[in-house]
């Protein structure tokens, strides 16, 4: 029976990586047919037009792992239980995905955009009670505190700046396929849900060989498709206790939050629009002194830095300390 188990395993990981292999010429072949390109501009990293479907490997994955969530062999670990928890991370993850498409495609009007982003949130977490963050929960004072009626609207708020935080941070080669790969590594290492993460895993692995070679880009739909569905992973953890605090989340989202922090108040104190594009995010100021791959291996150093700090040292106040002062130096031009 062991044997049987573990044969289904690799069945489920050898369909979902042919799954998505296949998807390569898919995209390719949509790409071309409505012209899904990112074209280079005086802010672009890039020099050729560069396909940005990246996202819809983890879309498709996606709903493969709902076809298998609650077979003999597939634990889901009771994240996904009853209809509540499949329109959570499977319905507003897909709709947000093609918000985040047509946002690549047209340049949806920011308001807009965050209107709909924002409907997509609320819907989630007034139907999937299982995302609400409902206390926070401090190391440092060792005090939780209840949010009480404040809980959905900082929920939402949590959701929408992670997934603005992590749209802002993608911007080189690797870099935001490197800092999923940081989390999913982590999240692993704290549940042993290892089968839950495949369908991140197998095509973040592709997806990351293809953008290291420039044939393919994530798009702002697949870093709001994955940011959404990360943020959703870490509120259930975080209430089921396997996260144990405020500051153990925020070392996971520590680099993305400092580069929305202040690239937010340098263009207000500039009077420039919040959602106006520009050359001063990190990745920016790191490709003025560095090479490609020495940007992508700081911006590996950078984001796993303070999480292998914490699980050594034992403190997550500490290890947000030192991702602050690694921010720091780089922005100074230290580093």
């Amino acid at each position: 029976m062991l044997f049987s188990i573990n044969l289904d395993y690799v069945y489920f990981f050898g369909i979902l990586t042919i799954l998505n292999i296949l998807l390569i010429p898919v995209i390719k072949v949509l790409s071309k047919k409505y012209s899904l390109y990112d074209i280079p501009g005086d802010r672009k990293l890039h020099s050729e037009p560069t396909q940005y479907l990246g996202g819809l490997f983890f879309l498709v994955s996606n709903f493969f792992l709902l076809c298998f969530y609650k077979n003999l062999y597939f634990d889901s670990n009771n994240l996904i239980l009853n209809t509540s928890n499949i329109y959570s991370i499977i319905v507003v993850s897909s709709l947000i995905f093609f918000v985040g498409l047509l946002d690549d495609k047209v340049d949806l009007d920011p308001l807009k955009k965050t209107i709909l982003l924002l409907s997509l949130f609320s819907s989630a977490v007034l139907i999937d009670n299982q995302i609400a963050i409902k206390s926070l929960s401090f190391e440092i004072i060792d005090r939780t505190f209840n949010l009480k009626a404040f809980s959905f609207f900082f929920t939402i708020v949590c959701i929408f700046i992670f997934v603005n935080a992590c749209n802002m941070y993608d911007g080189a080669d690797l870099q935001i396929g490197i800092y999923f790969s940081v989390i999913v590594i982590y999240l692993i290492y704290k549940t042993n849900y290892f089968l839950f993460f495949l369908p991140i895993i197998i095509p973040l692995i592709i997806f990351l060989f293809l953008n290291f070679n420039k044939i393919i880009f994530i798009g702002n739909n697949g870093s709001h498709f994955l940011s959404y569905i990360f943020s959703v992973l870490l509120i259930k953890f975080y209430n089921l206790q396997i996260l144990v605090s405020v500051e153990e989340v925020l070392i996971l989202m520590i680099i993305p939050g400092l580069d929305l922090t202040r690239l937010f108040f340098s263009r207000v104190l500039n009077n420039k629009k919040f959602f106006h594009s520009d050359l001063d995010h990190i990745h920016h100021r790191l490709h003025k002194k560095h090479t490609k791959n020495k940007v992508q291996v700081i911006l590996f150093l950078l984001t796993s830095s303070p999480i292998i700090f914490a699980e050594i040292f034992g403190s997550y106040l500490l290890a947000i300390i030192l991702g602050i002062s690694l921010y720091i130096l780089i922005i100074i031009k230290k580093i």
